[in-house]
C-alpha cells in the first residue's frame, strides 16, 4: 500500500484554517456549510482526518477560492476571497455566508425579489 505523503496535506490543513479565519467564520459554521459535526471540521484543519472531494467542492465555492488556491504552498498567503477586501459588518458576514449557502435557485429568487 502506497504511503501518503503528509507534507502535501500539511499545506491544504493550514490553509483550511487560514482561509477560514481570514473569512471570519467559526468551525461551526463552516461545519454546518458541510453537513458535518464541528468536531469533524476540526479533525479537518487538525490533520486527523481528511475532508472527502465533495466537502472540498463546498469549501471552494463557499470561500469563493480555487483548488489551485487551496493547495498553494505555505510561504505563499492564500487568498482570503473577496469577502476580507470589503471589511463587511458581523451582519453583512452573516448574509453572505448565508447566500453562499443558498442553492442557485434560492440565489436567483432573491435577486429577482431584491430587484422588484
Amino acid at each position: 500500500m502506497k504511503k501518503r505523503n503528509t507534507a502535501d496535506y500539511t499545506i491544504v490543513l493550514k490553509n483550511l484554517k487560514k482561509i477560514r479565519k481570514g473569512n471570519k467564520l467559526t468551525q461551526a459554521q463552516v461545519a454546518s456549510h458541510l453537513g458535518v459535526d464541528r468536531s469533524t471540521y476540526a479533525y479537518y484543519e487538525g490533520g486527523r482526518s481528511l475532508p472527502g472531494i465533495d466537502a472540498v467542492d463546498k469549501l471552494i465555492k463557499l470561500y469563493g477560492i480555487s483548488y489551485a488556491d487551496l493547495f498553494a504552498p505555505l510561504d505563499t498567503d492564500p487568498p482570503l476571497s473577496h469577502i476580507e477586501e470589503l471589511d463587511p459588518t458581523k451582519q453583512e458576514r452573516a448574509l453572505i455566508f448565508r447566500f453562499r449557502t443558498m442553492s442557485a435557485d434560492q440565489r436567483r429568487a432573491l435577486i429577482d425579489s431584491m430587484d422588484k
